[in-house]
């Protein structure tokens, strides 16, 4: 038999079919889907709800940092023929969000906050044991870490909610 011949369909079988599961709280339903190290965080009871809820807030704040506006519509072009980009509003104030919560952090523990939260989608999974390699310092101080940045994250919201 040569690799261009085939034998006939895949056997599916009813272990295949069944959906593993796995707690909604984590963001996933079946088991092959990627759950990121927060939820996963949260589901083992690691961290409390109002530390999973500053994280994922730090992470959405992020996301709408990272977003640009549309070229204009009006045709002009400015900088020798590029289009020109307007920010949009939300993305602005996202940013400002964003570096207010990230001022709140010692610098270690910013660094290693933010390979945790926001994780190069490049690089492999942002697990303790890598996070650890490379800001060389043991997992279980990432793990601290982590945990003592988002409770920082979570009273920095909550001051910042009794401002506004």
């Amino acid at each position: 038999m040569t690799n261009t011949d085939i034998e006939g369909p895949a056997l599916v079988r009813p272990d295949h079919i069944q959906d593993r599961g796995i707690s909604k709280e984590i963001g996933a339903e079946k088991a092959y889907r990627r759950v990121d190290g927060l939820a996963m965080l949260s589901h083992q009871n690691a961290i409390a709800r109002h530390q999973y809820e500053a994280g994922r807030r730090l992470q959405e704040d992020y996301a709408l940092s990272q977003m640009e506006g549309g070229a204009r519509s009006d045709g002009t072009k400015v900088n020798g023929g590029r289009r020109d980009f307007d920010i949009p509003q939300y993305a602005i104030d996202a940013r400002d969000r964003l570096k207010a919560a990230t001022a709140v952090l010692p610098p270690e523990l910013l660094t290693m906050t933010t390979l945790f939260l926001f994780p190069d989608h490049k690089d492999e999974a942002p697990t303790f044991e890598n996070i650890a390699v490379r800001v060389k310092e043991h997992k279980r101080c990432i793990s601290f870490g982590v945990r003592a940045a988002l409770s920082l994250l979570a009273r920095h919201y909550v001051s910042y909610r009794l401002e506004r």
